[in-house]
């Protein structure tokens, strides 16, 4: 486990917000991380919450103090709800193992075996079921999970063909991409009769969009038997409430 000395010998302008739990930042041209970081003695692991240098402090205390009574280490991610009142309302947290994500890394190499990061996020972000690869795909290009003040950012897998832009996506099980890039690729499928979208969501369930005909769209879920008429706008509503509905 790291210690409180480690901490001492790596970062700068380290504060003690409890007796447990010390503050302390990095600062470069590029970019600022602010660590909260707690031991848990009790599971033997170390807990780090990382902002993009927003601080917090009570929120920090409360969701550290919370993942301790959280089941021990895994080499997977966890997913836990939250009853702390917070002003982002995040009703979530990541569990995050130390393979999946790069902190201390090259400062404490030996000593970060057992430290965990610890995500506030929305439902609908993340499923709590994604492998190494897809969580660090969504963490670089979907989701600003250091970014506390963040707009929901719904998980969207999206695997599509588009024969007159000639574009498409995706595997079987789609790629990470913001609702933005998904209200593009609507608009751009409009009478496109041979192509289609599936948009897959953090309940790892799907819709599949088509457009027959101009200004014309269907929408069906995995679960409908028939796909609904709808118009551009409307499917565009109907995707996003599939990606956030609780």
């Amino acid at each position: 486990m790291i210690s409180q000395q480690d901490i001492e010998a790596n970062f700068f302008d380290i504060e003690t917000i409890t007796s447990d739990i010390l503050k302390s930042q990095d600062i470069v041209p590029a970019f600022k991380f602010l660590y909260y970081f707690m031991p848990d003695p009790l599971s033997q692991r170390d807990l780090l919450l990382v902002t993009d240098g927003y601080h917090n402090d009570q929120f920090a205390q409360s969701l550290l103090l919370a993942v301790e009574q959280l089941d021990g280490g895994q080499s997977v991610l966890s997913k836990h709800q939250i009853d702390i009142p917070n002003e982002y309302n995040f009703t979530h947290l990541l569990l995050v193992p130390p393979d999946f994500h790069s902190y201390f890394k090259g400062r404490l190499d030996e000593e970060r075996k057992e430290l965990y990061l610890v995500l506030p996020i929305h439902n609908c972000e993340y499923s709590g079921s994604e492998l190494k690869e897809l969580f660090v795909e969504m963490r670089h290009h979907t989701n600003p999970a250091l970014d506390w003040r963040r707009v929901i950012t719904p998980k969207a897998l999206l695997r599509f063909e588009n024969p007159r832009t000639q574009g498409g996506a995706g595997s079987s099980s789609g790629v990470p991409v913001s609702f933005t890039m998904i209200d593009q690729e609507i608009r751009n499928l409009n009478g496109v009769e041979s192509g289609f979208m599936e948009v897959f969501g953090f309940r790892d369930d799907y819709v599949e969009i088509q457009s027959p005909n101009q200004d014309v769209y269907t929408l069906r879920s995995q679960y409908d038997e028939e796909a609904r008429t709808m118009s551009q706008k409307e499917v565009i509503i109907a995707v996003w409430e599939f990606l956030v509905q609780e």
